[in-house]
């Protein structure tokens, strides 16, 4: 029976980790992906100040 427990217990921590794993990730690629959007705006707000 506790061995039982142990593997549904090691199971569950195993899928709570990839799960956040998996947050984690897309969660940082939309944080890179957003500061890679205002980097380029910035650009193009400098580049336009200068043909000015």
């Amino acid at each position: 029976m506790s061995m039982f427990y142990d593997l549904m217990n090691s199971m569950v921590r195993g899928t709570i980790y990839g799960a956040c794993l998996v947050i984690n990730g897309y969660g940082i690629f939309l944080l890179f992906r957003f500061l890679f959007k205002k980097c380029r705006q910035l650009l193009e707000g400098l580049k336009s100040k200068k043909t000015d």
